[in-house]
């Protein structure tokens, strides 16, 4: 089940990656920059491809930095300024209040497909993990449908939730750390200002994930209908738990970090000259994604356990 959703995860990357690789391979052609590339990617030459290439959305939205391990950096980054929840949101918003029809990028098209089939997925893990008996493959996709509805829902109620949270407290502080900085005569004030500020972003928005989660498991335990009354009591629960429920998601997270160090240390032994030596970094990479998909999987099984054991000990 851990393959199939990696499998999944693949396919939604060859979405983006195909049509990259073709563009690519028309651009080299058969000049000798080819093998130049393959002894070591120029900044240079790569900012001269998006000039070349300024007419292809593509182009436009593939950052340096997607090679290697710097990804994980970037992330992190995206992650904190919101960018990918803000394009989503006021793609949103202008269509339901402003009744406008934005055209999506690749951005926003390919995250809504990536929560469209990890919801799917979430339901199928989350109900394979709620029952006391092994799952047969096709009962785990059965799960899956059942209970996609619901969690796209919840999925929705998450987006908003993280919506405002960036436009009304996180930006807020952003946009304000210059203003009460101002007169700092060191430049370590602002910096500290900011850290503090990041380390409430991952905060808040790792206690919103959990209760999302708790949310979706309260659905498929209890077979709720409503969304709404499972977000409330997944809530309550994670709250009221806090130190458990809070102190499994942090160790879960942990590992994740742990995961992210051993790669970036292995990928930069891999000296990455030869087709020999890019595919072996390429195995190397897929074996990580699996690793990754594997942990978020833990995280759906050790919530539910914790769930209903807490649950049934306070029953």
């Amino acid at each position: 089940m851990v393959l199939f959703a990696w499998a999944v995860n693949v396919a939604v990357a060859l979405v983006l990656a195909l049509p990259l690789f073709h563009q690519l391979d028309a651009y080299i052609g058969d000049t000798v920059r080819g093998e130049e590339l393959v002894r070591g990617l120029s900044e240079n030459w790569y900012k001269t491809w998006q000039l070349d290439m300024v007419g292809s959305e593509l182009a436009r939205n593939v950052d340096y930095s997607l090679f290697g391990y710097a990804p994980f950096l970037n992330h992190t980054e995206t992650v904190l300024a919101g960018t990918v929840v803000k394009a989503v949101g006021d793609f949103f918003y202008d269509l339901l209040f402003r009744l406008r029809i934005g055209t999506p990028g690749p951005l926003v098209g390919l995250t809504f497909l990536y929560v469209l089939l990890s919801t799917f997925l979430a339901g199928a893990f989350i109900g394979t993990y709620a029952k006391d008996y092994r799952v047969s493959f096709t009962e785990f996709l059965m799960e899956g449908a059942k209970h996609f509805g619901r969690f796209f829902r919840l999925s929705l109620f998450a987006l908003v939730l993280y919506y405002l949270l960036f436009l009304w407290l996180f930006d807020w502080a952003t946009d304000s750390i210059p203003v009460w900085t101002a007169n700092e005569p060191s430049e370590m004030t602002p910096f500290v200002y900011y850290m503090v500020k990041n380390v409430l972003v991952f905060f808040l928005l790792s206690v919103v994930t959990m209760c999302v989660d708790y949310a979706k498991i309260r659905v498929v335990v209890e077979d709720r209908i409503s969304v709404l009354v499972a977000l409330a009591a997944g809530t309550r629960f994670a709250l009221k738990n806090f130190r458990k429920t809070f102190g499994l998601y942090l160790l879960l997270s942990l590992i994740g970090v742990v995961f992210i160090v051993v790669y970036a240390i292995l990928e930069r032994q891999i000296p990455q000259h030869t087709f020999r030596m890019i595919f072996l970094a390429l195995v190397l990479g897929q074996v990580y994604l699996i690793a990754r998909i594997g942990l978020k999987v833990s995280f759906y099984a050790c919530q539910t356990a914790l769930y209903r054991q807490v649950s049934g000990g306070q029953s």
